[in-house]
């Protein structure tokens, strides 16, 4: 069997007309051909043992797409501007050692400068990094559909709703606490329409620095201000032109911008900053908001006329404590996505999954994916226990102390033994002592004492 020595090794390796670049887990580069010197006009010899952030920080390319590899840990695409004036699409994909730890990232990029300038479609695995686009960084990658989680009543009424408008193409504006999954629900709907081939854009109005936001959305011609592209830019609604574009916190729109988006919406046409032209918008329009805009109506903060156009179908996506039977599914659903991204097994207790379904979860389904991560995270063994949870699950006023809640069916015994356990798992936190135990719960200490053996074992080990 023939073999390849170093030197034709090398050979091949920069007779790639794509750029193959590779770097360790810090960002450093270790190898690169000889395409980056066509793509930077820099040596590629220059470019070894330099950070990939130093690059960027210099302006060689912009963004990086290094972060985005580390912190998904999966291959990552984007779209890059180079300091030639170059586009190209970049491919990061993370080498992990045998404990699946990232060692190195091998980056593959090609040059799509002419493709988008003769405004041609990119090959297949490019679409997902050209349509879709972020709320800071203006391009970034196609999200994963995620389906709602709907085991409740209320949100299997909405999904059903979300499903009949979907096949129509009215306005459409989400309400609900922070977190409940406003955009899910907005991608769910875009998903089941006749657009969902084409670009979902998500804009957060809050996120886009307010002097930055008219060019952001309506785009520019060459030369409209001072640092403007000599060719100009798109804007975000231009980007989404065929797909559906989603204002979320659209309360933060500026009363100037509002007025803009109106006429967009009105006349489904858009004029770039510093233009004249008029360019034809084909966009279906989906808002959200946590803030009551009938109120900000009143109060002259928001534009009535705009409030009546974005408002034409209103969905309202109740809060996880009124709907406490999606609790046990979205934790299974985050802790699954945990053991998959993680490669581990980690398991939730019944005990804890009763304190779980009890807590409030003010921050809704975004802080119920945030403490079942940093609880996986956090627990050495693979079973999480009640005691793994964090204190404020046990909190007054957190947890509802009047419902006991069953998500699945068992025998009387066995269900009054599991509320006695989380009594006793409480009263122990709360007092630290098993003389202060009895007393709260009306017993002996020395019951106190034989229940807490019989439940947690070594009591000062397991709980202390």
């Amino acid at each position: 069997m023939s073999t390849i020595d170093e030197n034709s090794l090398r050979k091949i390796f920069d007779s790639s007309f794509d750029e193959i670049f590779v770097t360790d887990s810090q960002g450093v580069v270790l190898l690169v051909n000889s395409a980056c010197e066509r793509l930077y006009d820099i040596p590629a010899a220059q470019l070894i043992g330099k950070r990939v952030n130093e690059l960027e920080q210099e302006g060689v390319f912009t963004p990086s797409v290094t972060p985005l590899v580390l912190k998904e840990k999966k291959r990552v695409t984007i779209i890059q501007e180079t300091r030639t004036g170059r586009k190209i699409i970049v491919t990061g994909n993370p080498v992990f050692d045998a404990k699946g730890k990232v060692v190195f990232i091998v980056y593959n990029s090609r040059d799509i400068t002419e493709l988008l300038t003769a405004g041609l479609e990119l090959e297949s695995e490019t679409k997902a990094a050209s349509k879709a686009l972020s709320d800071l960084s203006y391009i970034s990658l196609e999200c994963e559909e995620e389906k709602p989680i709907s085991c409740s009543t209320k949100m299997k009424e909405i999904l059903s709703i979300a499903e009949r408008i979907a096949r129509v193409d009215s306005a459409v504006l989400i309400l609900g606490e922070s977190g409940v999954g406003k955009e899910v629900v907005a991608r769910y709907i875009h998903n089941h329409s006749y657009r969902n081939g084409q670009a979902f854009v998500p804009i957060n109005c809050s996120a886009i620095p307010e002097q930055l936001l008219e060019s952001e959305l309506f785009g520019y011609e060459g030369g409209a201000f001072t640092g403007a592209r000599k060719q100009g830019k798109k804007g975000l609604l231009e980007l989404a032109n065929g797909g559906t574009v989603f204002f979320d916190e659209i309360a933060e729109l500026p009363l100037n911008l509002q007025a803009k988006l109106l006429r967009v919406i009105q006349s489904q046409r858009l004029v770039r900053v510093g233009g004249t032209s008029q360019i034809r918008l084909d966009v279906r329009i989906m808002s959200a908001t946590n803030d009551d805009l009938a109120k900000l109506v009143k109060q002259k903060k928001f534009r009535d006329d705009l409030y009546y156009r974005i408002n034409v179908i209103p969905v309202e996506i109740p809060p996880l404590r009124e709907r406490k039977e999606d609790i046990y599914p979205l934790v299974m659903h985050f802790l699954s996505r945990f053991n998959k991204k993680y490669r581990t097994e980690k398991r939730i207790t019944k005990e804890a999954m009763d304190l779980l379904i009890g807590y409030d979860w003010p921050g809704n389904v975004r802080e119920v994916g945030n403490m079942v991560e940093r609880v996986a995270a956090m627990t050495i063994e693979d079973d999480i226990l009640a005691k793994d949870l964090p204190e404020k699950l046990l909190t007054k006023g957190t947890f509802d102390q009047g419902t006991v809640f069953v998500h699945e069916i068992m025998p009387l015994k066995q269900a009054v033994a599991s509320v006695e356990k989380q009594l006793m798992l409480r009263a122990y936190k709360e007092s630290k002592s098993t003389y202060a135990i009895a007393e709260r719960l009306g017993i002996s200490q020395s019951s106190a004492v034989r229940k807490l053996n019989k439940y947690f074992g070594d009591v000062k080990e397991r709980l202390g």
